[in-house]
């Protein structure tokens, strides 16, 4: 990831509430509430962690 992405991607990280993750998801770093937190899912999609 280059350096000015790398940045936005720390500030919003800090400025999200508690329990999500930054993951790599549809080939972008993504923020997402993990299958831990929201066992259901997304959508259709029960392996896949609900986007935020």
């Amino acid at each position: 990831m280059h350096e000015p992405f790398r940045k936005l991607a720390q500030t919003i990280e800090q400025n999200l509430p508690e329990g999500f993750k930054l993951v790599m998801q549809y080939g972008m770093p993504s923020f997402v509430v993990p299958l831990s937190t929201f066992p259901k899912g997304y959508h259709c999609e029960k392996n896949t962690p609900l986007p935020f």
